[in-house]
């Protein structure tokens, strides 16, 4: 699913900022005592009053003066208090606009009055814009709507207001707890760089210094042989660029639009949202394959198991069955390598089967696709009994425990339906099918899992103790326990 929205903060995201200039303001009209004072008001909560608008200007510079000991003009202090802002660049304004053609641009803010005033009016003598929303869909000031970061209240506030779900926006903030915030309430956040929206609009930026910078962005998510995979799928998906192009065409100067789209693809993939999930597709053995939200994204370990369905059958003719399908990626592969196999597929998700059939449309290829619930047994009898010579399996097999070890891409995007268990339940998937398919295959059929590496021993005793033979526990690529197979 895309994101419907984008929301900004805007000092360190879109306006400059350096706090130092504002100690140095103040140290040149004879106050020494400034860190001391922001200490103390800091403790009273005194700069939050006035970020949230309990405060009035006069009423802050009267109690400044107090805390400050010093008798300047509120001229003075108004221009020292304002010496932080710096300037707007106008490549992000442009930037703005030309996001919105794709999403509703927020802008969410903690400031206060005397702030506002001096950045409005910069941002009409300066680029011409009257009012911010002129740029942005919607604006939330702290000081107009009396909330402000990281109180939780405010982001439920702005939501309500936008009338979207968390998983619809990304918020693009440059302050660590203000992302924290928002990453409790399931938001999805970017910790943001300004320098690297900059550094895409200097002039004559071509597709060499575009991957530099593409990679630069991301490298703390991805490891840069990843970023340099998913660069490369970018440019063959929306420019028709591969890799042979790419070198003959490397120093070539490129056009806005191409800014742009990798502008806003970087926010998504800032955000941990997968590259397959930004483009709508994953690729599964060099097929390309619709993927949403509502499915697992094909992984290389999959691969590995069609591969090892493929070796051990590949003059048969076969019925298979595929259990928890999502975007029906094992069973059209089959099907596709092997028409004389016949395919049925099962998952208990609508809407992952609405994927799964657009799939096979896609493909031309003839699969029965039936919604079972696998850990009821009354739906077993939607399959008849001694039907099926194979039937192979990647089930839910994660631990919630094991949540927090896993990439954000993997563990906030993909559907935990289809991929995380009970921490007390961990192998009632592999109870459950191993039964099912002590029921349902021929004699001599084979049950292929896909499988947790911490527990393969535990998955071959389920399948022996159903009446299976001649199984075997076989490691992936990575050289960790990754699959389980036998006979009946």
């Amino acid at each position: 699913m895309k994101y419907k929205a984008i929301i900004f903060d805007f000092g360190g995201v879109l306006l400059n900022i350096d706090f130092k200039l504002t100690h140095q303001a103040f140290f040149k009209l004879g106050v020494n005592n400034l860190d001391t004072t922001f200490s103390q008001t800091q403790q009273s909560g005194f700069f939050d009053s006035f970020e949230k608008g309990e405060i009035s200007p006069s009423q802050f510079r009267k109690e400044i003066k107090q805390y400050l000991l010093s008798d300047i003009s509120d001229r003075e202090l108004d221009a020292a208090w304002n010496s932080m802002l710096l300037d707007i660049p106008s490549q992000r304004i442009e930037w703005i606009l030309q996001l919105k053609k794709k999403y509703k641009c927020i802008l969410l803010s903690n400031t206060n009055q005397i702030h506002y005033n001096y950045y409005r009016q910069a941002l009409e003598d300066v680029h011409g814009y009257k009012i911010f929303s002129e740029i942005f869909d919607k604006t939330y000031f702290s000081h107009e709507i009396a909330l402000r970061k990281p109180d939780n209240s405010i982001y439920n506030y702005v939501l309500k207001d936008l009338d979207l779900d968390a998983s619809e926006i990304v918020f693009i903030d440059d302050t660590q707890k203000n992302i924290d915030a928002a990453n409790a309430l399931n938001w999805n956040t970017v910790l943001w760089e300004p320098k690297t929206l900059d550094a895409f609009y200097k002039e004559n930026l071509d597709w060499s210094g575009l991957k530099k910078i593409f990679v630069n962005s991301l490298i703390s998510i991805y490891d840069e042989r990843e970023l340099e995979q998913i660069f490369f799928i970018i440019l063959e998906e929306l420019y028709a660029v591969n890799r042979i192009n790419y070198s003959l065409q490397k120093n070539e100067r490129l056009g806005l639009n191409v800014l742009n789209d990798f502008s806003s693809l970087i926010i998504e993939l800032k955000s941990n949202k997968p590259i397959q999930q930004i483009l709508g597709f994953g690729y599964f053995l060099e097929r390309k394959f619709k993927v949403s939200k509502e499915v697992l994204i094909p992984r290389q370990e999959t691969e590995e198991l069609v591969d090892l369905v493929l070796k051990r059958h590949s003059n048969d003719t076969l019925s298979i069955l595929d259990i928890g399908t999502g975007s029906a990626c094992i069973p059209i592969t089959l099907k596709l390598e092997h028409s004389n196999f016949n395919l049925a597929a099962i998952d208990v998700s609508d809407k992952a089967l609405e994927i799964a059939k657009e799939n096979s449309k896609i493909h031309k290829v003839d699969i029965e696709f039936i919604k079972v619930n696998i850990l009821d047994e009354l739906n077993w009898m939607e399959i008849n009994d001694k039907s099926l010579d194979v039937i192979i399996s990647n089930p839910p097999y994660v631990r919630y425990l094991e949540k927090e070890k896993m990439h954000k891409n993997v563990s906030k995007f993909d559907p935990e339906l289809a991929l995380y268990v009970d921490d007390n339940k961990p192998l009632i998937f592999y109870d459950a099918i191993s039964k099912f398919a002590a029921q349902k295959l021929k004699k001599q059929g084979t049950l292929y899992f896909e499988i947790n590496e911490e527990f393969g021993t535990e998955v071959k005793d389920i399948l022996i103790k159903n009446n299976f033979i001649n199984v075997l526990v076989k490691k992936d690529l990575q050289d960790k326990d990754r699959f389980v197979y036998g006979n009946l």
